[in-house]
């Protein structure tokens, strides 16, 4: 598989459906990271949370289709 990865990615630059998929999942937490990465012909963002216990990283298509969750 090859791909790339665009680390500091702001969150002002994320898709609205990226958006509201993170409002509805982790409204009250803090955002620690945001990368986008190329998987093949999709790009997905890897969201990083202050709290990873509370917040697992997230996974995430533009379309907002979580893909992967960590454990809780």
């Amino acid at each position: 598989m090859t791909g790339s990865v665009v680390s500091g990615v702001p969150y002002s630059a994320l898709p609205e459906e990226v958006v509201a998929v993170l409002r509805e999942r982790a409204p009250r937490s803090q955002i620690a990271s945001i990368d986008r990465e190329t998987w093949g012909d999709r790009i997905v963002y890897v969201i990083n949370f202050k709290d990873e216990v509370r917040y697992p990283k997230l996974y995430m298509m533009a379309d907002g289709t979580v893909l992967k969750e960590g454990p809780r």
